[in-house]
C-alpha cells in the first residue's frame, strides 16, 4: 500500500476516534444513533469527500511520478551494453503498455544493442538510433517514422509493414532484411547495403537511391518510378514486372538482374552493365541505352521504340521479334545478336558493327544500314 493511502487510513480512524469520544463527553446518558447522525452527518460527510479527494489527487501525483520513474529506468536499461538486460527493459515496456504508446518518442538511444529482440510495433518516432545493432531484430509493424538509423546495422531484420516514412537509413547494412509492405516514402537509403532484401512489391518511387549495393534483392512488382539508381549495384536481383519509368540507372550495374516484363520506359541507362539480364517483353521504349553493355542479354519482344543505344555493346544479345522502331544503333556493337523478326523500321545503323548478326526476317523498311552491313549480317 501506498504512504499516501496508510496516512488516509490514520487520519479517517483518527476523526472517527475524536468525534467518538467529543459525543460521549457531550452525552453521557448514552449512544443514540438518531442524535449522533444530526449532530456529525453534515461536517463528517463534507469532510470525509473532501478527505477523498485530497487523496486521490495525492495518489495520482505519486502513481504518475513513479510512472515518469520506471519510464526513465527503462530507457536507461535499454541503451544497456549488456543485451540481456536491454532485452529484459524492452520486455517490461512491452508488458506495461509502454512500447508503442509514445514513451520512446523523441529520445537519443545512440547504440542500441537489441540483436535479435522482438520489438514488434514499438514506436520510435523522431528518435535518434544512430549506429544501432538491430541484427535479426523482430521491427514488424514498428514505427520508425523521422528516425536516424543511419550507420546501423539491421541484417536480417523483419521489417515489414514497418512504418519508415522519411527514416534516415544513410550508409546502413539492411542485407537479408525483410521490407516488404513496409512505408517508404521519403526514406533515405544512400549508401546502404540490401543485398538479399527482400522489397516485394514495395513503393519506391522518387527515392533517392544512388550508389547503393541491392545485390540478389527481391524487387518484384516494386515501384521505383522517377527513383535515382545511379551506380547502384543491382546484380542478380528480380526486378521482374517493376515499374522504373523516368528512373535514372546510369552506371548501375544489373548483370544478371530479372527484368522481365518490367517497365522502363523513359528511363536513363547511359553506361549501365545489363549483360546476361533477362529483359524478355520488357518496355525500354525512348529509353537511353547509349553505352550500355547488353552482351548475352535476351530482350525478346522488347520494346524499344525511339530508344537510343549508340555505342552499345549488344553482342551475342537476344532479340528476336523485339520492336525497334525509331532507335538510334550508331556506332552500337550487334556481332552475333539475333534481331530475327525483329521490327527495326527506320532504325539507325550507322557505324554499327552487323558481322553474323542475324536479321532473319527483320522489317528493315525505312532502316538506315548499308549494303556492306548487310552482307556482313545473316539474312
Amino acid at each position: 500500500m501506498r504512504i499516501t493511502r496508510i496516512i488516509a487510513v490514520i487520519w479517517l480512524a483518527l476523526g472517527f476516534l475524536f468525534g467518538w469520544i467529543g459525543y460521549t463527553t457531550k452525552h453521557p446518558e448514552g449512544f443514540i444513533l438518531t442524535e449522533f447522525i444530526e449532530e456529525y452527518y453534515a461536517n463528517v460527510s463534507t469532510e470525509m469527500v473532501s478527505v477523498a479527494f485530497v487523496v486521490l489527487i495525492l495518489d495520482y501525483l505519486d502513481e504518475a511520478r513513479q510512472t515518469r520513474a520506471d519510464k526513465a529506468r527503462l530507457v536507461r536499461l535499454l541503451q544497456s551494453s549488456d543485451r540481456i538486460l536491454a532485452a529484459h527493459a524492452v520486455e517490461e515496456l512491452r508488458i506495461l503498455g509502454w512500447l508503442g504508446d509514445g514513451t520512446l518518442h523523441r529520445k537519443q538511444l545512440f547504440d542500441l544493442k537489441l540483436d535479435g529482440v522482438d520489438l514488434r510495433a514499438v514506436d520510435f518516432t523522431d528518435s535518434n538510433l544512430t549506429e544501432a545493432s538491430l541484427e535479426n531484430t523482430n521491427l514488424n509493424r514498428a514505427i520508425l517514422k523521422n528516425a536516424d538509423l543511419s550507420w546501423s546495422n539491421l541484417n536480417g531484420a523483419d521489417l515489414s509493414e514497418a512504418d519508415l516514412r522519411n527514416t534516415n537509413l544513410r550508409n546502413s547494412k539492411l542485407e537479408r532484411a525483410n521490407i516488404k509492405d513496409a512505408k517508404l516514402d521519403g526514406v533515405n537509403l544512400e549508401g546502404s547495403i540490401l543485398s538479399r532484401a527482400d522489397l516485394y512489391g514495395a513503393n519506391l518511387e522518387g527515392i533517392h537511391l544512388k550508389n547503393i549495393n541491392l545485390q540478389g534483392a527481391d524487387l518484384f512488382g516494386a515501384n521505383l518510378q522517377h527513383s535515382d539508381l545511379s551506380e547502384s549495384n543491382l546484380t542478380d536481383c528480380d526486378l521482374s514486372k517493376s515499374n522504373l519509368q523516368n528512373s535514372i540507372l546510369r552506371g548501375a550495374m544489373l548483370r544478371g538482374s530479372n527484368l522481365s516484363q518490367a517497365n522502363l520506359q523513359d528511363s536513363f541507362l547511359e553506361g549501365a552493365d545489363l549483360s546476361d539480364s533477362i529483359l524478355i517483353n520488357a518496355n525500354l521504349s525512348r529509353c537511353n541505352l547509349d553505352g550500355a553493355t547488353l552482351t548475352n542479354t535476351d530482350l525478346d519482344e522488347a520494346q524499344l521504340d525511339d530508344a537510343s543505344l549508340s555505342g552499345a555493346h549488344l553482342g551475342n544479345a537476344r532479340l528476336i521479334r523485339a520492336a525497334l522502331k525509331r532507335a538510334n544503333l550508331k556506332g552500337a556493337d550487334l556481332k552475333e545478336a539475333d534481331l530475327s523478326n525483329a521490327d527495326l523500321s527506320g532504325a539507325n545503323f550507322q557505324e554499327s558493327h552487323l558481322r553474323n548478326t542475324i536479321l532473319t526476317g527483320a522489317n528493315l523498311q525505312g532502316a538506315i544500314i548499308s549494303e556492306e552491313q548487310l552482307v556482313q549480317a545473316k539474312r
